[in-house]
């Protein structure tokens, strides 16, 4: 008889605090950059996104973005979700975290002529246009510091990168 999966309870934290800075520095960059070769497609304000961390059953995902259901738009102003697990996230480089946050980013997409809040699906297995220029990209926002939180004791950020669900030295 085979075993029963078992399901990870997930958990999430608010991380506003931590990833509304990031996102506020990307939007107004790229709103300078209007009309530009390396102008990228972030048209929802950051305040349109809640920020949370998934501190437990995030598998092999780095981070992802989730609509609001239209029955909660009632109680926030907010129309996304963009979550960031900490069991891949956090074992990633900071250039590979900004990497990660406007690759995410991207995602959210507000319609003008439909007047509605979409999602922006890949156009290939990442979006070209942060293929193209990526170290411009994740320039945007140089004097953004991630401080992470101290997992493995003497491990420490950046040392370590997640890679197909392996760890390895970078």
């Amino acid at each position: 008889m085979a075993k029963k999966k078992e399901k990870t309870e997930k958990k999430f934290v608010l991380a506003n605090d931590e990833f509304q800075p990031l996102l506020r520095q990307i939007y107004l960059s790229n709103m300078e950059n209007d009309g530009a070769d390396n102008h990228l497609p972030i048209n929802v304000d950051p305040d349109k996104i809640i920020c949370l961390r998934l501190t437990k059953g995030g598998g092999k995902k780095y981070a992802y973005v989730r609509p609001i259901s239209k029955e909660y738009t009632l109680l926030t102003e907010a129309r996304y979700f963009m979550v960031f697990c900490n069991e891949q996230f956090d074992f990633v480089t900071p250039a590979r975290q900004k990497y990660i946050v406007t690759h995410e980013y991207c995602h959210p997409w507000f319609d003008t002529e439909k007047q509605e809040y979409t999602i922006n699906d890949h156009d290939v297995k990442d979006f070209s246009f942060l293929l193209k220029d990526h170290n411009w990209n994740t320039e945007l926002v140089k004097d953004y510091k991630y401080e992470p939180p101290t997992l493995f004791g003497e491990v420490e950020k950046g040392e370590m990168a997640v890679k197909e669900g392996k760890n390895e030295k970078e």
